[in-house]
């Protein structure tokens, strides 16, 4: 009797002890989507902008996950209750324009892009946001782009503890790619995404001249313009990165801008050279065991650091749906 009593104790014990453990993470994750949403709106309403729409939140790939668009709606929400003077775009109403004048709020968002959205939707800034895993927990960078001139005004980071729902959600993909020979009738796998092969972040341009595949090695050539003063310029390997049209990824294996060659190790983690004003500098990132079956680079992503007098920015670059030259 007593071993019996024991055990439902137990029982009750741990039950108790689990809810509480969700309860306190659901009411943590509550508190930083919060904390980010007013950090973003003090930089909307400091730009002085008075209409805004939330897209979905993308990985570093530009791949939608059920997680991506649940945050985005989370953002939309506590971004509408801030009273910061602006008006948020409902992302129900946003959806059905863009399909009218059959355009895609998903993915990633190129400054033409932005601009035809800003335009079509007449909003004047995006929020867009990227997700990375880091172990326990998820990292969250949320932008907010103007969608006049696609400059980037601000931006702010967080994270969210990686539980058991958090991790069903990023793992459940939205209009991924079908595999080439695959099946399937889903309106959104035939949606075409345009080639991205030139992009500005920061005040440098990124143009993809070409990805030359030999055997099973892929060679990337972007040519890098810094419109700025003469500023140094670092690229991290570990959040660098190549997807082709099968969904596989690939790590770079080396690196060259200008005359700088580096190849990742235990003790090379980055790429680092100053790029003087107005003056290309061309950048060679190399992958191997490329699949022989991939086509093209659907994603080239490369995650950068600036230094100038203001002192240190993160960025990343997505270049996307480059072919693949022999």
């Amino acid at each position: 009797m007593r071993n019996s009593l024991l055990k439902h104790f137990l029982l009750f014990v741990f039950i108790f002890v689990f809810c509480l453990s969700h309860v306190y993470s659901a009411m943590d994750f509550e508190k930083e989507i919060n904390r980010l949403s007013q950090e973003i709106a003090q930089k909307i309403a400091g730009a002085g902008k008075k209409k805004i729409a939330v897209v979905d939140f993308t990985d570093l790939s530009g791949g939608i996950t059920e997680l991506g668009r649940f945050l985005a709606e989370e953002f939309s929400v506590a971004l509408a209750g801030t009273g910061k003077g602006f008006t948020v775009v409902d992302r129900i109403h946003l959806q059905t324009i863009l399909k009218e004048h059959k355009l895609s709020a998903t993915g990633l968002i190129d400054q033409n892009t932005a601009r035809d959205l800003g335009k079509i939707a007449g909003v004047e800034a995006l929020i867009t946001g990227s997700l990375t895993p880091m172990g326990e927990s998820v990292r969250v960078s949320v932008k907010v782009l103007d969608t006049e001139t696609a400059v980037l005004i601000d931006a702010s980071r967080g994270n969210i503890a990686m539980t058991d729902a958090i991790k069903g959600l990023m793992e459940r993909q939205i209009g991924a790619t079908l595999i080439p020979g695959s099946t399937g009738n889903s309106e959104i796998s035939k949606v075409k995404v345009k080639p991205v092969r030139s992009v500005e972040e920061f005040g440098f341009i990124f143009q993809a001249i070409e990805c030359k595949i030999t055997g099973k090695k892929v060679m990337c050539s972007v040519l890098i313009t810094n419109k700025e003063d003469d500023r140094r310029l670092k690229i991290s390997f570990s959040r660098t990165n190549l997807n082709d049209d099968f969904g596989n990824q690939y790590s770079v294996t080396k690196a060259q801008i200008g005359t700088v060659v580096v190849i990742p190790g235990s003790w090379n983690h980055s790429i680092e050279r100053t790029l003087f004003s107005g003056v290309p500098t061309k950048a060679i990132f190399t992958f191997e065991d490329v699949s022989p079956q991939a086509k093209m680079a659907s994603a080239l992503v490369l995650f950068c650091h600036s230094f100038d007098e203001s002192g240190r920015k993160e960025f990343s670059v997505k270049l996307r749906n480059i072919p693949f030259s022999k």
